[in-house]
């Protein structure tokens, strides 16, 4: 069914895998393939001795190698070179209409699909805030045709889409793309899956990490060398970024920050262990704590303990923004733990850049001084005076169009 799709797909992609061939046309695609990661990362037309230069790639072959990928129409020409004298060199660019990634974000309680050209603008999005995530065949059916809504919808050409990138909630094996908490009845990976019903080559990692990738590339972590990118949702999570790396770990389970053993306490974590920082901070933590302080006799204008935990922890955010006092002091609280655990990374790490992400963003300043507080209990003076605090900016943007710049980070396009 999606035969010829895929075969559009992989015409192009090919110049961006690896391979062991070792033929004259396995040779020449590698370099076609450096060409394209060199223009796709300028802003300007370039001569052909100057992609020559930087490829290190004859003039003859340079030549050559830009007029084929004309023909394929993945490069053009954007007009002449001015010079004193003789005669202007043509300038050619990447054909951005020629490349283009699907971003897809599935987490709890959404799915959103977006379609990015390589320049970064957004061509095509489709979200549902009533998605419900779930282990069952049925919700996996719901996954895979939402995203093939999205590509049949799109307007963009087959062979203009290179593939996607996934970010989904809960413990991922990034090297396979299996997920361990959801859609893991099935016989091949999540990735393998999707790939094979969609046409599409896919990537797929955990939320988190997608976070990170989004706050690297456009973010607050653009241009920094080392940074650590905090998760605060319903859960808590991390994403290390070292020396530009993004770390991953063996088998792609690292950043469990939230299960970092933290504090006595009787809580069970969701992992079935107590002691979890995640216990202590996260939105679920949070909806514990409002229950325990409504039910210990504390006061607020937004909740009272006859409503049974009726509320979610985004519902204790708004009210902490609209000023109540009971909520602003459970945030604050969890900031000031969540600053004495990143005070032993900040040790550890040496960070230039700590960026708190997630929806605990939204509670601006009032989370972030408190972090700010619980840093200086943990954190040698030298590593905290070098490291600055910042709130993510990128809100419900940062997981479809970080997972879309995942899948540009692998062709090492961007």
């Amino acid at each position: 069914m999606h035969s010829n799709k895929l075969k559009s797909i992989l015409m192009i992609s090919g110049f961006f895998t690896d391979s062991i061939e070792v033929s004259n046309k396995s040779r020449q695609q590698k370099q076609s393939g450096r060409i394209l990661r060199y223009l796709s990362k300028t802003q300007c037309g370039l001569t052909i001795p100057e992609i020559s230069d930087y490829v290190r790639i004859s003039v003859p072959t340079t030549t050559k190698l830009i007029h084929d990928l004309i023909d394929k129409q993945c490069v053009i020409e954007v007009g002449k070179k001015e010079t004193d004298n003789g005669r202007k060199p043509v300038l050619y660019s990447i054909n951005k209409e020629c490349f283009y990634a699907l971003g897809v974000e599935v987490v709890l309680n959404r799915i959103q699909v977006k379609v990015i050209r390589i320049d970064k603008e957004v061509i095509f999005e489709r979200k549902d805030d009533n998605f419900t995530l779930e282990n069952t065949v049925d919700c996996l059916n719901n996954v895979i045709e939402f995203i093939r809504f999205a590509i049949d919808n799109c307007g963009v050409e087959a062979n203009q889409l290179m593939g996607i990138g996934v970010g989904i909630t809960g413990r991922v094996d990034c090297n396979t793309g299996d997920t361990l908490n959801y859609f893991n009845f099935l016989e091949k990976s999540f990735a393998k899956t999707l790939e094979g019903n969609l046409g599409l080559p896919t990537i797929v990692d955990n939320d988190t990490r997608v976070l990170g990738i989004a706050e690297q590339v456009v973010g607050k972590a653009r241009n920094v060398n080392n940074a650590l990118v905090v998760n605060v949702s319903r859960g808590l999570g991390i994403s290390l970024i070292l020396n530009k790396k993004m770390i991953a770990g063996g088998n792609g389970f690292a950043g469990e920050f939230g299960h970092m053993q933290f504090r006595q306490s009787n809580r069970l974590c969701l992992c079935g262990k107590k002691g979890c920082l995640g216990t202590v901070v996260s939105g679920y933590a949070l909806e514990q704590d409002m229950a325990e302080a409504l039910n210990g006799g504390e006061q607020s204008i937004h909740f009272n303990k006859e409503q049974g935990g009726n509320y979610l922890y985004y519902d204790v955010l708004d009210a902490a923004l609209k000023g109540d006092a009971l909520s602003i002091k459970l945030i604050q609280k969890q900031g000031e733990a969540l600053g004495e655990a990143l005070g032993n990374l900040l040790n550890l790490l040496n960070p230039e850049v700590i960026i708190i992400g997630g929806k605990i963003a939204k509670a601006g300043d009032l989370f972030s001084t408190s972090v700010n507080m619980g840093m200086k209990k943990t954190a040698l003076i030298n590593p905290l005076m070098f490291c600055k605090i910042r709130l993510s900016e990128l809100e419900k943007e940062a997981l479809p169009n970080g997972a879309a710049y995942m899948l540009w980070k692998k062709y090492e396009m961007i």
